[in-house]
């Protein structure tokens, strides 16, 4: 997975920031490298931003039919 999204604050990040963030809460309640499942990420008010096709630098994130994907210039 590559990057998430706060629905609350619409910050997106990369999962390692994420962890690098909740690191204090590891390993108790966050899943290993590579492992978030919708229902985790769910269960903490954060989106999966999935990798839109095409080429060209991430310059953000839109919604399109209820998931976000990146959008590129």
């Amino acid at each position: 997975m590559g990057l998430l999204r706060y629905r609350e604050t619409g910050r997106v990040l990369t999962e390692k920031e994420f962890r690098y963030e909740t690191r204090k809460r590891r390993p108790q309640t966050v899943p290993a490298q590579g492992l978030l499942t919708e229902v985790f990420l769910d269960s903490e008010g954060i989106d999966p931003v999935l990798n839109s096709p095409g080429s060209g630098e991430v310059t953000g994130a839109e919604q399109l039919n209820g998931k976000w994907f990146t959008t590129r210039s």
